[in-house]
């Protein structure tokens, strides 16, 4: 289950994936050796993390929505997630220009991580990247636009 940290559920992922490295230790200064999965074993550092991996399955998805796509996708990734996304403009652009794909079964999920890990589609990341890149600046965009409302409507600026 995500966001259980606790002692006894980590043991039990250790167990079924035991090649795979803890976030902990990586906070203790042990490298990172050829482990293809990292444990979070810490709560809040799931942003900062992205940036170990090659390809990212975004949490939710298969109930109300899904989570922060964009966290992943500017580390120059390619993001998955599960079948409810369609509220979220930033999920379909990333569809759009190949950077993620949605799965809704375990198949699917496969068949997405075996397209992103052939050399052909590796740029898609990139492409994930480049579009988070692009969106920027939306604060001084509001700023430009509040200013005309202020300045048009005569309001005065303290």
């Amino acid at each position: 289950m995500p966001h259980e940290i606790d002692e006894s559920h980590i043991s039990e992922l250790r167990k079924r994936i035991p090649t795979a490295a803890l976030y902990s230790e990586l906070e203790g200064g042990k490298l990172l050796n050829n482990e293809s999965v990292l444990i979070i074993d810490r709560i809040g550092f799931l942003s900062s993390v992205y940036q170990f991996a090659d390809i990212a399955y975004i949490g939710g998805g298969f109930g109300s929505g899904i989570h922060n796509t964009l966290e992943a996708a500017v580390y120059g990734i390619p993001v998955l997630f599960g079948p409810n996304y369609q509220k979220f403009n930033e999920a379909k652009k990333l569809i759009e220009i190949g950077g993620a794909k949605s799965v809704s079964n375990y198949l699917q999920l496969r068949e997405a991580f075996e397209f992103y890990q052939k050399d052909e589609n590796k740029s898609a990341g990139t492409m994930n990247r480049s579009w988070v890149q692009q969106q920027t600046g939306a604060t001084e965009k509001i700023m430009r636009y509040l200013e005309t409302l202020t300045s048009s409507s005569g309001a005065s600026r303290a």
